[in-house]
């Protein structure tokens, strides 16, 4: 694959990761509200509480959940996950717990421990559709991209409005030299924001090698 597509496609994943486009809230093909998402908060929000500190003797798994997600949005994944583990001792049958401790593993690129904890909380929630983008993102970091996509797939089949989800699927197309299909989910991406520029970039980019 040609180096220069390569980077742009990585630049892009990055981007969609800074801007928290991979943890927005979405719905599923049914129009409800995936019950695993993380709950959105301000910046003010993440100001204040990311200021504060947690009793140690707090008992409500609910609270460290939200610290934990505090911290992931600020980039801070180890400490997210300490707080998502704990979390989980507290109430193991929290998907969003799982979900969350998978989602700071992949970002601390250790991948086989979040395609094992991802495989926990589907599990526990098979219709998240969250759970299987993660788990295809982290099959696609291991190179394992006929897996990947069945793990896309299927999340798209349970959320078919998610950018950054079509956006992987287009780089999975895209690493393997099917540059039609890779626009194609590029163009899908697109029609959910179509000002996006850096899709947009990546675009152009497949579009030139599909026509060299």
């Amino acid at each position: 694959m040609n180096h220069t597509c390569g980077i742009l496609i990585l630049f892009l994943i990055l981007l969609l990761i800074s801007a928290g486009c991979l943890n927005q809230n979405t719905t599923d093909k049914t129009g409800q509200q995936n019950q695993i998402e993380y709950e959105e908060v301000s910046l003010s929000d993440l100001y204040i509480e990311d200021t504060e500190t947690i009793s140690p003797d707090e008992k409500d798994s609910e609270v460290w959940l939200r610290k934990a997600n505090i911290l992931r949005e600020t980039g801070r994944f180890n400490e997210s996950l300490s707080m998502f583990e704990h979390a989980i001792t507290l109430n193991n049958s929290s998907v969003a717990a799982w979900t969350g401790k998978a989602d700071s593993l992949l970002e601390l690129d250790r991948f086989n421990e979040s395609l094992e904890v991802y495989t926990i909380a589907l599990t526990m929630d098979p219709s998240s559709s969250v759970g299987w983008r993660g788990k295809g993102i982290t099959l696609y970091y291991k190179g394992q991209y006929p897996e990947a996509l069945i793990a896309l797939n299927t999340s798209l089949h349970l959320n078919e409005h998610d950018i950054a989800t079509w956006t992987y699927r287009g780089a999975i197309f895209s690493r393997i030299g099917s540059y039609q299909q890779a626009i194609d989910c590029y163009d899908r991406a697109l029609t959910y924001d179509p000002d996006n520029m850096i899709i947009n970039s990546a675009r152009e980019e497949i579009l030139k090698m599909n026509n060299a």
